[in-house]
């Protein structure tokens, strides 16, 4: 492997996180950070009334909960269903949800952003 090929994966390697359910979210994790926003922490557990639950990204100290919503999650209908569930119960525990789609992600995230660091004052 060429030296900037090495480099260029231990650069990528240094910015994975895990656990991580969609590549998508790790590219929406990463223009975020790009644009200047603090890293969120990936797959948050927050406990609700109906037992523990889990944020796609998301700032605790803000109480503030980013869910990327994938093609799947309109046309299945269980998932549609458990998503308003889950978004719910977030709610109910205080934290505020954004609901992210890849529109959100294909202008570097730019109107994203802007939103989000309103949020996070």
């Amino acid at each position: 492997m060429p030296a900037g090929g090495a480099r260029s994966l231990r650069a990528a390697l240094d910015r994975a996180r895990s656990p991580v359910d969609s590549p998508r979210e790790s590219l929406l994790r990463v223009a975020l950070v790009d644009a200047g926003i603090p890293e969120p922490r990936v797959q948050l557990a927050i406990r609700t009334a109906a037992g523990m639950r889990h944020a796609d990204l998301g700032w605790p100290e803000h109480r503030l909960l980013l869910e990327y919503q994938g093609d799947e999650h309109r046309t299945s209908r269980r998932r549609w269903l458990d998503d308003l569930t889950r978004i719910r119960l977030l709610e109910d525990a205080g934290y505020r949800v954004i609901l992210v789609g890849v529109a959100d992600i294909e202008d570097d995230a730019r109107s994203l952003t802007a939103r989000i660091r309103r949020a996070l004052v």
